[in-house]
């Protein structure tokens, strides 16, 4: 999700559905991997929206560490590379690394 007012919003009320399926019983055994805060900047409206993620939904699954934005990704993604090619020092990468690892765990 993106640290954006509107994609917090969003995340509840997909979360809603979520609970929905599972307590119909339409998909009892639907579980969230995590959640995956992307775009995030420096703005104080993306921190915030970090904070309130990790404190309302915390609890419900983990949430990652952040995706900063970056050019590289578009950039890389023009060259039809992954960032891991086209960039292989971008600091971007050892967060996407940390997110890998957790979700192989699961």
């Amino acid at each position: 999700m993106q640290t954006q007012y509107k994609s917090f919003v969003g995340l509840d009320l997909l979360l809603g559905t979520i609970n929905g399926l599972q307590q119909e019983g339409v998909a009892p055994d639907l579980k969230i991997a995590g959640v995956i805060p992307n775009l995030h900047d420096r703005t104080s409206q993306s921190k915030e929206i970090l904070e309130a993620v990790i404190e309302q939904f915390g609890g419900i699954a983990p949430v990652f560490p952040p995706v900063p934005r970056a050019v590289a990704f578009a950039d890389a993604s023009m060259q039809h590379l992954p960032l891991e090619i086209y960039d292989s020092k971008h600091p971007a990468l050892a967060v996407l690394m940390t997110i890998a690892q957790s979700l192989e765990s699961l």
